[in-house]
Order: C-alpha cells, then structure tokens, then sequence
C-alpha cells in the first residue's frame, strides 16, 4: 500500500496520535467498549489507528483462531490470516513465479465496512474525543498480517507496486444479503435508481459509494436507525479464500527479425475464419520463447510490416513481443542467445531468423511506435520495363535525390485503409541493369512510402513513379526489405 503515514517499525508500532504503551484513559475505556462488543485484536489495532508493526504478522506456526464466535467487524477474517498462507502456497507458489518483488491486493465483503461505519457512527458520541476517520481498512490489516510469511515464501520482498500481484478474493455466505437494507434508506434513492438502470440492483454497492453516501449526518443518523449496535458477532468465520488471482507485471523482449519467405504473413492471416498461411512470423518467434516465460499469453508488436510476398533481409526489422502475466520474467542473455540460436538453426529456419534479441522496458516500446512513423527503410527490387533501359535512364534515376510523391491510397489496400493522398519522400535510389528489360534497384524512402505503386504508377494514383520517369510501363517483379534504419533494440 503506497501511503505517506507514519508506519511502525519492529521494535516501535506507531499510533498515529498517542504511543500504544502511553494510552490516555479515555483510550482505555474505548478499547475495552471494543473487546466488549466482540471486535477482535487486529480491529481493536485498526481502531487505536496503529499502522503496521509487529502486532499483525502472523506465521505458518500461528493456528487460526478456532473459538464459537468471531470478530463482529472482520468477520474473523483477520483471525483466520494463519489458515490463508497454506492456500496461497498451494496457488502461488506451485504456479511456479520466478519474481524479485510482490504486492497483496485483497477484497473484502462490503459488510465489513458497513459494520465499521456503524461502531463508529455510534462511538463517536460515545468518545467525542478519540479520531475515527481515516482508519486502516481491514484489506491493511490482512497484508500486514500476510506480506512477510508469503515473501519468505517466495524469496521476494513485498512493495507497493510489486511486479507479481497476489488478489485474494473473500466472501461471506452468512452476511451476503445483509447489506440489501441500504435499498430502504432515503439517502441511497437516487444511487440505486441508476444500478437500477445498469442492471446493478441486487449486486452490492462499493467501498468508496458507501463512503460517500453514509458521510452526511443525517445518512449516520439513518444508519443508525436501519443497523442497530453492536452488530453481532458471527458463529461462522470468513476463513478461507474464495479464489486467488495471480498477475505479473509483463516481460518484453526486443530484436530484429528476417523474413526468408514469400508466402509467409507477419500475423496470423485470416480471412472469414480460413486461414491463409499455416505459419506467421509472429507465431514462429513468439512460439519460440512461450515456453522459456511460460507466459499465458502474448502481444506482438513491430515497427511496420511487409506484405506477404515480400522478404525482409539485411538488417531486419526491429520489432518485440509482450509477454502476458509470465511466471519467468526475465531471461539471461545467455538464455536469449539459446533461443536465438534455436530459431536461426530450428526446422523453420528456411521462413525466419532473429538477432539482437534482448531484454527491454515497456518505456522502450515507445521508441518502436515512434519509429514506425519516422524511420527510413531501404528496399531491393527487380523491375521490368515496356522499352530498354539505357546507362542515361539509370543515371536520371540515381541524381534523383529527396524525390517527392503523391500517394492516394492504393487500390489494393482500399478495403482496409482510409482514403487520403499522402506525401511521402524518396531520398535516393541506385540501379543495376540485368537484362534490357529488367534492372534491380536500391531505395531509400521515407516510412509508410507504398514501393510497388512507386514503380507501376496504379493507374495515376501515385505520381510521380518510376514508369512516369522512364516515360515507359514499369512493374515490380519481386521486393525485399534490406534494412530499417532504426536504433533497436536500445
């Protein structure tokens, strides 16, 4: 929990007012009217506003509390925190994490702070003197009683953020329904009209609408009138979890990725439920490092993308995938180079290849977008031409230097693209003479730069282009992607 209170240390708890060992005598009498109407230790804490401190943990070797009845604000949950660390081992543990740091997010039962807000609705007429607001939620308690056993469980330190967050989820069956009489008070009407309309009516309200809405005087007063006090105890404690839910923070891996073939998309290719492609790119190198992260899921993500029948060679493209809530976040460099090695020498080796695979930040994925609109590429192509191309046509297109275009969207790619005329640049181009007919040519573009209208023209859509130049039909025979000028991975 990121909080900026005082918080106590081992050999010193702190009471946010008054020091646990110098209680005044009002502070007495308030305790004992806590012990009186059945609140348990961990309560009594919360009450006094003591923050943390040796007072709430509890190990492996502490027994659960087994007594006829139980906290009448807790609900025994916090009586019951000794039985909880066996089930989280069983859930947590046996998953098989691999983290440095953790953080518990625990959800109680909106009775419990129903029942809080009553005791102090009441006390505070009672003891006019003692601080009621701003105590420790019951969820507080709990992670104080829990976070050293479960990080000597898994050899992680717990912060507030941590990378694996541990949910614990709790219910109660006996009080499930008993928060349904906020339906009959008037200060709850017009909240209840509009869960009414979200379908919302017989779920429970929040944490933070009970708050809100029980903050006036005359709500407290109504409380009152609806709960009487002191709630009761229940003979039926919360002591168990209703489920658990893990979630690690992702890990992301960057490199740069070769694409040997022309019939290979760089995603799942799709169309109407029927696949196009039995592989992708993305499958081949995500497939590849799951089982290292043991990850339930992943996102793939690059810097572009090529069509199908176009090979991606040189340099290669930069591109890096997200690993979803994986119980192996973080890979050696040695590890990485064996995976690289797995997929560069592997069964698909003919389809794709990676290098320069490592390790990177979330924060760096931002370098990746960016570059996907600012980066130049360069491009291999083999054209051919309706006349012979002679040394003084290859020397016109190589002076050619910063050529500007006019791109509407092509027609090939209509179907999914907004119509719009885009100007992109062409910053210098060399070409080598194959046959009379045929030359291979090098460019350099401008991202987002559509080469093979560049070359054919599509029907005047793209102007000017490289049969506009040589005053000639022009198409593209192949084309291959031979570098992305792009610093990645960083």
């Amino acid at each position: 929990m990121s909080d900026n209170r005082q918080v106590g240390t081992m050999e010193n708890p702190v009471n946010k007012h008054d020091s646990t060992d110098n209680i005044n005598e009002g502070s007495q009498k308030f305790e004992t009217e806590l012990r009186r109407i059945g609140c348990c230790k961990y309560c009594i804490l919360r009450f006094k506003k003591v923050w943390g401190g040796p007072e709430y943990r509890v190990s492996t070797a502490e027994s659960p509390a087994s007594d006829n009845s139980f906290c009448c604000v807790c609900l025994g949950l916090l009586e019951s925190a000794p039985g909880f660390l066996s089930r989280i081992k069983e859930d947590v543990v046996s998953q098989g994490y691999q983290t440095k740091t953790f953080c518990i997010a625990v959800v109680t039962p909106v009775e419990i702070t129903i029942r809080e807000m009553i005791i102090r609705t009441h006390f505070r007429n009672q003891f006019p003197n003692m601080p009621l607001t701003d105590l420790p939620l019951a969820k507080d308690a709990l992670r104080w009683q829990l976070n050293n056993a479960v990080a000597d469980m898994l050899h992680a330190q717990c912060e507030s953020d941590g990378d694996l967050q541990i949910k614990l989820v709790y219910e109660h069956a006996d009080t499930a329904n008993d928060w349904k009489f906020i339906k009959d008070m008037s200060c709850f009407r017009d909240s209840l009209r509009n869960r009414k309309r979200n379908g919302e009516q017989d779920q429970p309200p929040s944490i933070q609408l009970l708050e809100e809405t029980l903050s006036s005087t005359k709500a407290k007063l109504e409380l009152a009138h609806f709960k009487s006090y002191p709630p009761l105890k229940v003979t039926t404690p919360m002591n168990h979890i209703s489920y658990i839910e893990c979630l690690h923070r992702p890990a992301f891996v960057g490199g740069r990725y070769l694409k040997f073939s022309r019939h290979l998309s760089q995603t799942p290719w799709v169309i109407d439920g029927e696949r196009k492609s039995e592989h992708s790119v993305e499958e081949l190198l995500a497939g590849a490092m799951s089982l290292a992260f043991q990850a339930d899921s992943f996102k793939f993500c690059s810097a572009g993308r090529e069509d199908v029948d176009v090979r991606c060679l040189g340099g290669g493209r930069p591109f890096a995938i997200e690993f979803i809530n994986p119980r192996v976040a973080f890979l050696s460099e040695t590890k990485l180079r064996e995976i690289q090695t797995e997929i560069n020498e592997g069964q698909h080796k003919d389809l794709v290849g990676v290098k320069d695979l490592k390790m990177v930040s979330r924060q760096a994925l931002t370098v990746l977008k960016e570059g996907e609109k600012d980066k130049r590429k360069v491009y291999c192509c083999i054209i051919w031409t309706s006349s012979e191309v002679t040394e003084e046509h290859q020397q016109k297109l190589e002076a050619m230097k910063d050529l500007k275009l006019k791109q509407d969207t092509p027609i090939r790619v209509m179907h999914r693209r907004n119509l719009a005329t885009r100007t992109k640049t062409v910053y210098w181009m060399k070409c080598q003479r194959l046959e009379p007919n045929f030359i291979k040519m090098w460019l350099c573009t401008e991202a987002g730069t559509y080469i093979k209208e560049f070359v054919h023209g599509d029907f005047g859509r793209t102007t000017p282009s490289v049969g506009e130049l040589l005053s000639c039909e022009a198409d593209i025979i192949s084309l291959d992607v031979v570098d992305v000028l792009l610093e990645w991975p960083p």
